[in-house]
């Protein structure tokens, strides 16, 4: 792997840590009401789940978010390079190329990362007891994309 590459992958996985460390407790907030059925403002939600668990509570299900991050970072990049230069030897190149090779990184990264990690953050959030073994061993791997229609 290149220099440029592995930088690339470096940079891109401490810029989503950070993001999701920031904007982690209002995605939590956010999930909280959607469980609720929207029946209580922003306000009361956030009250409750400070008194639940305080601070802390509010990054409750963050740590698939996290553990998830650099593989994400990786399957996205190395479905971009791949699709490219698969493209590319089809003699498929310009905006035509790096459309579909998007299409493609973001197809890979979604299937691959993005759905699990969401399954488990959503549960986890929910039942803050659950681990990913416990999901697998109850559910097996399809527990880990349960709601993928």
């Amino acid at each position: 792997m290149s220099n440029e590459k592995m930088k690339n992958i470096i940079g891109g996985s401490l810029a989503g840590t950070a993001e999701a460390i920031i904007t982690w407790p209002f995605e939590n907030l956010k999930t909280q009401m959607q469980f609720q059925g929207n029946q209580q403002t922003i306000r009361q939600t956030a009250t409750n789940i400070y008194k639940n668990g305080g601070l802390i509570s509010f990054y409750r299900g963050l740590s698939p978010v996290l553990f998830f991050n650099i593989p994400k970072v990786i399957s996205r990049f190395y479905g971009y390079d791949h699709a490219k230069n698969y493209l590319q030897s089809k003699n498929i190149t310009g905006n035509t190329n790096i459309i579909l090779s998007g299409l493609f990184a973001g197809f890979v990264e979604s299937t691959l990362v993005t759905v699990p990690s969401e399954t488990i953050k959503t549960k986890m959030i929910k039942n803050p007891q659950l681990s990913v073994r416990n999901i697998t061993r109850q559910e097996g791997l399809q527990g880990l994309y349960q709601g993928l229609s």
